[in-house]
């Protein structure tokens, strides 16, 4: 069964996903692998996030990183 994300990527549109969080520490130990699963999806996936060391690692780990306070 094919879905909306499914005739985006075919359309050439790949699906884009902002997760807002206020603290990276809870999304990598609670969220990453959603995180990980939408992008081998072929997602794109931005974060925005207060800045700190937890969001320094998820920017290493691939994911764009938007700083907010």
């Amino acid at each position: 069964r094919a879905t909306t994300q499914d005739a985006s990527v075919a359309a050439g549109r790949r699906p884009r996903v902002l997760i807002v969080i206020n603290d990276a520490a809870f999304l990598l130990s609670h969220f990453a692998a959603l995180a990980r699963g939408a992008v081998e999806r072929g997602a794109e996936v931005e974060i925005a996030v207060p800045p700190s060391d937890a969001a320094e690692r998820a920017r290493a780990c691939g994911f764009a990183v938007h700083p907010i306070s």
